[in-house]
């Protein structure tokens, strides 16, 4: 399975960041089953051009990740992970990208269901998410 993660740092021991927008690097790594766990791509925003957090946004969905672990997203970047291809969103703020992960698999993470100020997801709360 391929997470993407948003954080200050570009490695597993970057802290994920209270909110997206914070985060300076997109780590892309790859948990297939079976396999050692890797990281396969870091994108750093201060080398993208124009929005970064869109630019994070689109490579999350070109890179085909399920999972984004961040913190909690804008309108614009949430709209492109989640309406468009519908990755699942786990907030890790102000935890190391390698805990995160471990959280996430022992399901110890809550699920971001919608974007600063939106009206939140319909099946929050709920055990079944998208």
């Amino acid at each position: 399975m391929r997470t993407a993660i948003i954080a200050k740092e570009g490695t597993l021991e970057g802290i994920i960041p209270e909110f997206y927008n914070q985060g300076d690097f997109l780590i892309i790594y790859d948990d297939e089953a079976g396999v050692c766990g890797e990281i396969i791509k870091v994108f750093n925003k201060a080398k993208t051009q124009g929005d970064g957090d869109i630019f994070f946004a689109k490579q999350i969905v070109a890179m085909d990740c399920e999972v984004v672990i961040c913190g909690q997203i804008e309108e614009v970047p949430f709209l492109v992970i989640a309406d468009e291809c519908q990755v699942t969103r786990f907030d890790g703020s102000d935890k190391k990208a390698s805990a995160a992960l471990k959280m996430m698999e022992m399901e110890q993470l809550s699920y971001i269901t919608d974007y600063i100020g939106g009206a939140g997801c319909p099946s929050e709360g709920s055990a079944e998410h998208d």
